[in-house]
């Protein structure tokens, strides 16, 4: 069970076109709101004259593309070599996925600011305990790099329920609080800060989550301003 050779230098030529690009990491366990919070919040910036796009879920697009996939993780036991291979499998996706979403938005002239339903922690969990010596090392980088282009990573807590519409393989509450401590323990490790939000209302985790990017819109405005006078007076 080998994982598929990433190109590291993609992933650093992505990077560097970030400079005038606002990406907002939406991190959180499985079945812990994160799809109808970017959702919500994507609504309220539109709303406010924000031009924003959305990088979705990639695990549940590739759920969507590959039933069996999601069927073998729910049917085989977590220390099988099969259900090893189809995890496996769905991590190379999904991160294909999310190269192929972060490339576009910086491509893409008609957006400065796109939000990301799960980020470089949330996959560096479900990957790198799967792998080991120069593939670990590789991934994690990978994953690492992708956590650092976010200009504000904002992780949700778990509800404390699981949803019976979510594509998911997870079976109990305790594997959904291992994920967050997980995602937790990237984010430290990699020294990346985070606007963490407490499991309630859907409407207040939503005004949380609005106040803490405006707050970055305006900071990241300021900059920009200080920025153009600077230059103006050299």
């Amino acid at each position: 069970m080998t994982f598929v050779t990433f190109d590291i230098e993609r992933i650093r030529k992505i990077a560097s076109k970030f400079s005038e690009k606002i990406l907002i990491q939406v991190e959180g366990a499985t079945c812990s709101g994160k799809s109808s919070f970017v959702s919500d919040v994507c609504t309220m910036l539109k709303q406010k004259g924000i031009n924003v796009m959305i990088i979705e879920e990639a695990a549940t697009k590739v759920f969507m593309g590959s039933q069996i996939l999601l069927e073998h993780l729910i049917a085989y036991p977590s220390e099988s070599k099969q259900w090893k291979k189809s995890k496996i499998e769905l991590q190379q996706k999904v991160l294909f996925h999310q190269m192929n979403g972060l490339e576009w938005f910086v491509e893409n002239n008609t957006y400065k600011v796109a939000l990301m339903d799960r980020g470089g922690a949330s996959t560096a969990y479900h990957t790198i305990p799967l792998l080991s010596g120069k593939e670990k090392n590789l991934v994690e980088e990978i994953c690492r790099e992708v956590g650092k282009m976010s200009s504000q990573i904002i992780l949700l807590s778990p509800l404390g329920f699981l949803s019976k519409n979510s594509p998911r393989y997870q079976k109990t509450l305790e594997e959904i609080e291992m994920e967050y401590k997980g995602i937790k323990h990237f984010l430290g490790s990699w020294k990346l800060n985070y606007f963490e939000i407490a499991s309630t209302r859907r409407d207040i985790r939503m005004k949380k989550g609005i106040k803490c990017i405006f707050s970055l819109l305006n900071h990241m405005e300021k900059m920009i301003m200080r920025s153009d006078i600077s230059k103006s007076q050299s």
